[in-house]
């Protein structure tokens, strides 16, 4: 898991986005995405070990 700091840092490219509604449109798009792909990554590996997803999730 990333650290609470690393976390709180802004994103290079959404930095340089001066409009304040766009900037938090973009930082939760990527928020979302970044979510998606973590969730995404972590049901192909579990199924390349052949673990059951309900399993991992609980614990």
């Amino acid at each position: 898991m990333k650290s609470h700091k690393y976390h709180n840092l802004e994103d290079p490219f959404v930095a340089t986005i001066r409009d304040p509604l766009v900037r938090e449109q973009i930082k939760q798009m990527l928020e979302s995405y970044y979510k998606e792909g973590y969730r995404k990554g972590l049901e192909e590996g579990l199924q390349k070990r052949k673990a059951p997803i309900e399993e991992a999730k609980l614990g």
